[in-house]
């Protein structure tokens, strides 16, 4: 904490720094991300801008408060190969009613549903919570898929999902396509 303590101050991260601890950012502060890593620990945004490429930079992070601009899903790191829901939750987390974009890269992202009552054999539910303001957007509308899929990541088709008696919003985005 003590090395983090100054507000509107660039933070340029070189290292792979493993926390063991909570880190309060000051207000109005960038962490730049410039080959090095966070890991271990909470923390604590507040009207945080984050800067870094698109890569994990977040390692077994917990973050917390507000944050800026746009925050990408890729920082706090996502495997392809499984369910994408819970990293796009934390993400929704962290940008909800805070002055930021939700940023999903291209590529297409498994959101896991589950039977929303046993009695109803297709009435499916998204498990992704917004509570408040969030604005998402996609890198583009062809490439940028959130696909549905159940527990055993098996596709759920569209005929499957809207039958009667489901109850599910769409997803506004700016650019991006649900499947």
């Amino acid at each position: 904490q003590r090395m983090i303590n100054q507000q509107n101050t660039i933070y340029v991260i070189q290292y792979d720094f493993t926390l063991g601890e909570n880190i309060t950012v000051p207000e109005n502060c960038v962490l730049e991300f410039d080959g090095g890593s966070i890991s271990n620990g909470n923390v604590i945004l507040n009207d945080t801008i984050i800067v870094a490429p698109q890569r994990q930079v977040f390692y077994n992070i917990n973050l917390k408060g507000s944050c800026k601009g746009k925050f990408d899903l890729w920082w706090n790191g996502i495997d392809f190969s499984a369910s994408c829901t819970q990293a796009i939750q934390r993400a929704i987390d962290v940008v909800q009613n805070s002055n930021a974009t939700l940023y999903i890269p291209n590529g297409t992202y498994l959101l896991t549903v589950q039977e929303k009552d046993p009695s109803f054999s297709k009435n499916y539910a998204f498990h992704l919570y917004i509570r408040g303001c969030i604005r998402i957007e996609g890198e583009s509308q062809e490439k940028t898929i959130l696909k549905r899929v159940s527990t055993d990541l098996t596709e759920i088709t569209e005929e499957e999902y809207n039958t009667p008696g489901s109850n599910w919003g769409g997803l506004n985005t700016k650019y991006g396509s649900l499947i």
